[in-house]
């Protein structure tokens, strides 16, 4: 299929319904609220992932562990912050989709464009800012090998940069298959290491719960980015079943009132986190109905990536379900 036929629509049409409360947003899908049926595939652009970039490099330093927080708060840029409102505009009254979230939050809705440059900064400063959330914790699980993660998130990010260069390289398909290998390995080991911690720790830091659920997120979307590169969809809808039943795994681990009671914080604070791992879940079970999707629809992999990284107009595009 030539990119030129992939069905895009900018999400104009849903606006109304989403305001009104008749369309809901669940990962990247929007799902018509009566009966589940799903309506569109959301994915952000290669103009959002510019105008991140522009934020990263004009405001004041930000947290990526932590989501909450409001990215209008941090802007001190009066031109991104334009270019933001100008933005928001396009988007009418789909509020569910929100540039905030979106900008802020585990890598963007969408999930396979994020910029890989852009998960790469943000699992750096996971890594950096582990030594000073360990400084706080008194004990730790003997199974739980800390310098094995910190390897572990190494080794991860020399995979990203390996994959931020594949356009660079002559031949990188045998590059981009290799790393897709070596972050499924990361991914399962930093799932073993929240495994135990929540299993095996009487007390557990919500800052390093966080940041290894961060972590897991941003590993799990470049694999899927390189698969979909790869045009591997039937591997795709195979690993993104594992990632869900492995984050389904943990979120039976952590059920709020667990998360009050061990990580002895606010109701509010334990909210959040309960609604962070399951906005994850929602979002690798998006990525698995939009391989379905690209395969009922005979859409190549790549040529959807590259399609919306070319678009710089609209923040958001829509893949309509059929």
């Amino acid at each position: 299929m030539s990119p030129i036929s992939i069905p895009f629509e900018i999400p104009t049409q849903f606006r109304t319904a989403v305001a009104a409360g008749d369309v809901i947003r669940r990962g990247a899908l929007l799902q018509d609220a009566a009966s589940g049926r799903i309506l569109a595939h959301v994915q952000e652009t290669g103009g959002l992932q510019r105008l991140i970039v522009d934020l990263a490099t004009s405001t004041s330093p930000f947290n990526p562990v932590d989501t909450a927080f409001g990215i209008f708060d941090v802007v001190q840029n009066e031109q991104i912050k334009k270019r933001l409102n100008v933005m928001q505009g396009m988007m009418g009254s789909l509020q569910t989709i929100q540039l905030a979230t979106l900008i802020s939050s585990f890598v963007g809705i969408g999930v396979t464009v994020a910029s890989t440059a852009i998960i790469l900064s943000r699992l750096k400063a996971i890594s950096n800012g582990l030594g000073a959330i360990l400084e706080k914790i008194d004990q730790l699980p003997t199974e739980l090998n800390i310098n094995r993660l910190r390897s572990v998130l190494t080794g991860i990010e020399t995979q990203l940069e390996r994959l931020d260069e594949i356009s660079d390289r002559q031949n990188p398909r045998p590059v981009v298959e290799s790393v897709e290998e070596k972050l499924h390995e990361g991914f399962n080991e930093l799932n073993a290491g929240m495994t135990i911690l929540l299993l095996r720790s009487e007390t557990i830091d919500v800052a390093l719960i966080k940041a290894l659920l961060a972590g897991l997120a941003f590993c799990g979307s470049a694999q899927c980015k390189a698969l979909l590169w790869l045009d591997d969809k039937k591997t795709l809808c195979t690993r993104t079943r594992n990632q869900i039943q492995k984050l389904e795994e943990l979120a039976i681990l952590m059920p709020r009132d667990f998360l009050e009671r061990r990580l002895q914080i606010e109701a509010d604070a334990a909210k959040q986190l309960s609604s962070d791992a399951s906005e994850t879940r929602m979002r690798f079970t998006s990525v698995l109905s939009l391989g379905e999707q690209l395969i009922r629809m005979d859409i190549n992999g790549r040529e959807y990536l590259e399609f919306a990284e070319r678009e710089n107009e609209n923040p958001v595009l829509l893949l309509p379900y059929r």
